[in-house]
């Protein structure tokens, strides 16, 4: 299974010149937004829910499928290219493994 250095990795090379402290959510250190419980506004999903990314508002942010969760804006990375397909599984992969 893909490791917290795994996804960390992905969120340090294209999240977190963003979402890197004063802004929502805070992408430095994954598994701490994995455990705190942390849920967006708009759609009313946790940022990570442990063991279900299909409930996971960031999984669907990074997959370009949180509209159909409630959720608005842009795909995530906004003005870089979206993640490879097999990013966004291993992302999902690990999300289920926690």
């Amino acid at each position: 299974p893909p490791t917290e250095a795994d996804v960390q990795a992905l969120l340090n090379r294209d999240c977190t010149g963003c979402h890197g402290g004063a802004r929502e959510p805070d992408l430095r250190d994954v598994g701490v937004l994995a455990t705190n419980n942390l849920v967006n506004a708009v759609s009313g999903l946790k940022y990570i829910e442990p063991g279900d990314h299909q409930q996971s508002y960031l999984y669907h942010k990074i997959n370009g499928s949180h509209a159909s969760v409630g959720g608005a804006g842009s795909q995530m990375p906004r003005g870089g290219a979206p993640w490879l397909p097999t990013e966004i599984l291993l992302f999902a992969d690990w999300i289920d493994s926690l």
